[in-house]
């Protein structure tokens, strides 16, 4: 379907699945589809339940890196959680230190970090070093790769074409994945 239909489609089918108050199954493999239209998501991976939540869960708190990895775009790398209090921790990592969002049993330590393109912040002033790798208009938006300290590839979002060279970026937020522990 073209991208009008599409969108029509879906709105017939969320105000379908709203008056008649029935449980609905609907199986896709088009993640923007599954988050448009779903209240509960399942994400499956080789047969297994990695996670079922609502959309915004899933995006914004996966429960594990597989799922991160699946869901949307992302920067997933190895972090030092400096210290937390209750759901948030001060994380740091590529000469950057940022707080971020975590289970409140995350301990102080090494962890891994999951940071999505809109909590990257083009940043004159900011602590970290990228170069442009690409960058492709989305109307209204730049989706950008950068590449910065340490091969860290940072995936970005910007309201202007960034410069063709040299950027500096700060973290404005993320997520800290929890550990097998910490969800068993």
């Amino acid at each position: 379907l073209d991208v009008h239909l599409r969108a029509a489609m879906e709105e017939e089918l969320a105000r379908v699945h709203a008056a008649s108050g029935a449980t609905t199954l609907y199986i896709t493999h088009d993640q923007r589809e599954a988050m448009a239209l779903a209240t509960r998501v399942a994400v499956m991976q080789e047969g297994r339940l990695l996670q079922v939540d609502a959309p915004d869960t899933i995006y914004e708190r996966p429960a594990s890196e597989a799922v991160a990895r699946f869901i949307g775009r992302s920067t997933i790398c190895d972090a030092k959680v400096e210290r937390v209090d209750g759901a948030r921790a001060l994380v740091s990592f590529a000469g950057a230190r940022f707080e971020a969002y975590c289970l409140p049993t995350t301990q102080p330590g090494r962890a891994r970090v999951m940071v999505r393109p809109s909590h990257v912040v083009i940043d004159d002033g900011g602590p970290v070093a990228a170069t442009l790798i690409q960058q492709s208009y989305r109307g209204g938006l730049f989706e950008a790769d950068l590449a910065a300290q340490e091969g860290l590839r940072v995936a970005a979002v910007a309201r202007d074409r960034l410069p063709e060279e040299r950027v500096s970026i700060r973290f404005s937020g993320g997520w800290v994945l929890p550990q097998e522990a910490d969800v068993a």
